[in-house]
């Protein structure tokens, strides 16, 4: 994997389109490939050119670190390359008309008034809230998972990994889990249902996901939970008044337990027991699961 990984390290720095079909020349003509985003769920190499295709042309900018294996079982071997995405942050008309459409969405949805409210002042708090005038920029992390069988790769996942000290980084963890999995299991064109056995399997009493759903594609499993959030509200608030003991400045401290009160609000808003949402994905061998791995999906990040 090492030729991959220098050829993916170079393709996406120059964002070179002439280096694609060398790319997907490592992939298995079946392969899935799962996105950071809700709904970014598909399947076969034509779909994982148009993703390529689309983060050279408006994406961050990634900027790969290392590539390493992380299991080998059954004849598979997973790996993950570990990189860096610069996120661009700065006021405009087209950012201000963005941020409306997100607002309208809200207004739209079914959801009940006091959340809409608290949702919508969480996300613009982050838009309106005193900053520079000039663009600013944040690296995340960024995690690119690789299935890997007879040289081929058969599974590809982008992935940010969850900070809990950034969770309003993070938006759409709370959307309706059923109807996304339910195109995302369609874009797919899944093969069959995985069965219950496996799902006991994948989900032992006293785990923490709940509200699971799976499918299976070949040996590949994919499916969406939610994770409850067991604390109450006033427990979750005073925690965050906490940050203001932390070694930073003192406007670094306003802004953090600003933001941190604010997504707390956000997160209960909407049900006293709150549930955020994962994806998951593995390998299963008839009723046997051989590895799992989990991520959160989200629509965009905000500025921290």
């Amino acid at each position: 994997m090492k030729e991959f990984y220098e050829l993916i390290t170079r393709a996406y720095r120059t964002r070179d389109r002439h280096l694609i079909p060398q790319l997907l020349s490592f992939f298995h003509e079946d392969c899935i490939v799962i996105g950071t985003s809700l709904g970014e769920v598909s399947r076969g190499k034509k779909a994982l050119e148009n993703l390529i295709r689309d983060d050279f042309r408006y994406w961050v900018d990634i900027s790969f670190q290392k590539i390493e294996s992380l299991s080998a079982f059954e004849g598979y071997e997973v790996f993950r390359l570990e990189a860096d995405a610069l996120y661009c942050f700065h006021e405009s008309e087209k950012t201000y008309q963005r941020y409306l459409r997100a607002v309208g969405r809200i207004k739209d949805s079914h959801q009940p008034a006091y959340y809409k409210a608290i949702k919508t002042m969480w996300m613009l708090d982050h838009l309106l809230a005193s900053k520079p005038k000039k663009i600013r920029r944040y690296q995340k992390k960024l995690k690119v998972s690789l299935l890997v069988k007879e040289q081929k790769i058969h599974v590809i996942e982008f992935s940010f990994p969850f900070d809990p000290n950034h969770v309003d980084a993070i938006e759409g963890l709370e959307e309706d889990m059923d109807m996304q999995y339910g195109k995302d299991v369609a874009s797919l064109k899944k093969d069959s249902v995985l069965s219950l056995d496996v799902q006991k399997r994948l989900f032992p009493d006293g785990h923490p996901l709940c509200e699971a759903h799976a499918e299976r594609i070949g040996s590949v499993f994919f499916g969406y939970g939610k994770v409850l959030i067991e604390s109450p509200m006033e427990d979750e608030l005073m925690h965050d008044f906490d940050i203001i003991d932390q070694p930073l400045t003192s406007y670094q401290k306003l802004y953090q337990v600003r933001k941190k009160l604010g997504e707390t609000l956000r997160i209960y808003a909407k049900e006293k027991a709150p549930k955020i949402m994962v994806r998951f994905w593995g390998v299963v061998n008839e009723d046997r699961v051989i590895y799992s791995q989990y991520s959160y999906p989200f629509y965009f990040i905000l500025e921290d």
